[in-house]
C-alpha cells in the first residue's frame, strides 16, 4: 500500500493535483465558495455560521471547510470508483482516528506486527481528503 500526501499550497501538490483540472476541464460549478453564496442576505444567523467557517465550501449541497478538502479532491469523486476489497476508516476528530487506523492496519497485515513496525501510518493508511 502506497500513500503520497501533498500540501495543496506547495508547487509540488499543485503540480500533481492540478491534472484533475486539465483531464476534463471541469468548471468548478458544483464547487461554491461560502462567502459567495447569494442565499446569505436570507438568513443572518445562518450567514454568521457559515462565513465563521474557515474557507468554507458548499459542495453538491455539503458544506465544507475549505483548507480540510481541496476541490480538485472533490471533483475527482466523481470519478472514484471503489473497489471490493477497500476499507474506509470514518471517525470524527479527535476521537481516536490515528488508534483506529493503527488496528486496522494490523488487521489488515494478519495481526502481525513485524510487518508494520518499520513503516509508518502514513504510508500504510491512505486519507482520501488528501489525495
Amino acid at each position: 500500500m502506497l500513500s503520497l500526501k501533498f500540501l495543496y499550497n506547495t508547487p509540488l501538490g499543485s503540480f500533481v493535483t492540478g491534472w484533475r483540472k486539465k483531464r476534463e476541464g471541469k468548471s468548478g460549478k458544483d464547487i461554491v465558495l461560502a462567502d459567495q453564496d447569494p442565499t446569505l442576505d436570507l438568513d443572518a444567523l445562518r450567514a454568521s455560521y457559515i462565513c465563521s467557517i474557515p474557507r468554507a465550501q458548499w459542495f453538491k449541497g455539503v458544506l465544507l471547510q475549505g483548507y480540510l478538502v481541496h476541490p480538485n479532491i472533490l471533483r475527482g469523486l466523481d470519478d472514484f470508483e471503489v473497489r471490493d476489497d477497500d476499507v474506509f476508516i470514518i471517525t470524527y476528530p479527535k476521537s481516536g482516528t490515528t488508534w483506529s487506523e493503527e488496528i486496522v492496519s494490523l488487521i489488515y497485515n494478519d495481526g502481525n506486527p513485524n510487518k508494520v513496525k518499520n513503516k509508518l501510518l502514513n504510508y500504510r493508511v491512505e486519507h482520501l481528503e488528501v489525495g
